[in-house]
């Protein structure tokens, strides 16, 4: 039997902003709240952030490098986030 080691979820739209808008402003939320183990970017600037409880939140990012830039941003308040690029 096949077992997922992440739990994912599915997100609600809030005020109109799209699923991937809100699941990116989250993963932003949870750099800065220091809730983040890794984040995985891939070229077409899809980006995969994975919470200290396991839980997996992926969207498509604006600009390439925006939430390792974050990640940066928040590491001296958090430490180190690993960032792994495709």
């Amino acid at each position: 039997m096949y077992s997922s080691h992440f739990m994912v979820f599915t997100y609600p739209t809030v005020n109109n902003q799209s699923e991937n808008d809100y699941k990116l402003d989250r993963i932003y939320k949870e750099i800065f709240d220091c809730e983040v183990k890794s984040i995985m970017q891939v070229h077409n600037k899809t980006v995969t952030a994975i919470l200290k409880n396991s839980e997996k939140i992926e969207a498509i990012e604006n600009g390439i490098d925006d939430v390792f830039d974050m990640a940066i941003k928040s590491e001296e308040k958090c430490g180190r986030i690993e960032m792994i690029t495709e």
